[in-house]
């Protein structure tokens, strides 16, 4: 079964809620560069890095093809 952005993703606290921007593999892809780093959300923001099993969710949305 394919990732859902609404179901799986903001369920998990995902705060990159529009779906339209997201869905942009360029933006996906920074994104997850950023989270796969840790770059991202910055320390400031008071917001937990994403752990492995988050950023392998997001992975697996991307690869099945942006699921909304």
């Amino acid at each position: 079964m394919a990732v859902s952005f609404t179901q799986d993703m903001r369920n998990l606290g995902v705060s990159l809620d529009d779906f339209d921007y997201m869905r942009d593999q360029t933006h996906a892809q920074r994104v997850l560069g950023q989270v796969s780093t840790g770059a991202m959300p910055p320390r400031r923001s008071g917001e937990a890095a994403w752990s492995p099993e988050t950023v392998q969710l997001f992975r697996d949305w991307m690869a099945g093809g942006y699921q909304p």
